[in-house]
């Protein structure tokens, strides 16, 4: 439905690939699609960094009770 030049210039990634601004032109129309779908994209890679942080976490928990333990 819509091609890839919707996409261009519309959102700003880090050297990861993850998307770290969305900012539609003043100049032309966005359509509202192409905006949702990139602040799902961008709320999902957000979650899934925050998932990573919190096993790390419970991972160095774990390894303090062991540890502990000891």
């Amino acid at each position: 439905m819509f091609g890839e030049d919707s996409f261009r210039g519309l959102f700003q990634t880090d050297l990861a690939g993850n998307i770290a601004g969305i900012s539609p032109p003043l100049d032309k129309p966005t359509p509202q699609p192409i905006l949702f779908f990139l602040l799902n994209v961008s709320f999902n890679q957000r979650m899934r960094q925050v998932e990573r942080f919190v096993q790390k976490v419970a991972d160095l928990e774990e390894r303090i009770k062991t540890l502990e333990q000891k």
